[in-house]
């Protein structure tokens, strides 16, 4: 089978921010154009992953590296630089499949890419789901971590409008809840026992709300920084879970 990769990293674009850019670069946001990638594979399934809220798509280069070897197809992305908005998110991870002709995939995220990936599945068609650290609803708790984080940020960056849509992303978790009852395709979850970010109890809840089959495992001892914490055995439980559930698909 003839692979192709499809590969988006344009140059940077200047974008008012409040409609004020009056002259001065200070009151812009530099983004560059989303980056995206995709990879067929050599089996006709494909995986959408998304990162989490301060990563990129590198972060996921163990993860998509670890699929590709079990012949799966990969398409990794990073969230625009001024959006503010988990709904866009989730409306961009949708927009892949008819851009790329990926039928039925499987939709996986760390983090906040877990809640897109919950987002995206209950909105559109898909294979399945791989979640990891993640639930499917925004808490206080949650945004509340990752704005003071943000805001942290703020005060060392050039372009503080950047941070400040990120802010407002935080703010836009708060309350959201898809409809995640609406999903038939089997759930791989995953999540640690000492996450600081989604506890046991927001995983408890989430599988509570599922209707489709699941499978869960919980890492002992283990924390929300999956790449600083065993990220080894991660991988080998999502080669484990993914050649279980989706076979030779």
């Amino acid at each position: 089978m003839k692979r192709r990769t499809f590969l988006k990293s344009a140059g940077a674009i200047a974008i008012a921010h409040s409609l004020n850019c009056i002259g001065t670069i200070e009151n812009c946001v530099i983004a560059k154009e989303p980056f995206e990638e995709y990879t067929p594979g050599a089996k006709s399934l494909d995986f959408i992953l998304s990162h989490g809220l301060r990563g990129s798509h590198k972060d996921l280069e163990p993860i998509k590296t670890r699929i590709r070897e079990e012949g799966y197809g990969t398409l990794v992305w990073d969230y625009p630089d001024y959006a503010d908005n988990i709904e866009d998110l989730v409306l961009r991870a949708g927009e892949f499949k008819e851009k790329y002709q990926i039928q039925n995939p499987v939709f996986g995220g760390v983090s906040l890419g877990g809640m897109v990936s919950f987002g995206a599945a209950a909105k559109y068609d898909c294979a399945g789901l791989l979640i990891i650290n993640s639930a499917h609803r925004g808490t206080p708790a949650f945004s509340n971590v990752l704005k003071s984080e943000a805001l942290r940020r703020k005060d060392c960056t050039r372009h503080p409008a950047k941070i400040s849509a990120l802010v407002e992303l935080c703010g836009s978790l708060i309350g959201y809840e898809p409809p995640i009852q609406n999903i038939n395709a089997p759930v791989i979850y995953i999540s640690s026992e000492k996450d600081e970010i989604f506890p046991r109890e927001e995983v408890e809840y989430t599988i509570s709300h599922l209707t489709c089959d699941y499978s869960w495992t919980e890492l002992k001892n283990s924390g929300h920084a999956i790449y600083e914490d065993r990220i080894e055995e991660i991988l080998n439980l999502i080669t484990e879970q993914v050649r279980k559930v989706f076979g030779a698909r």
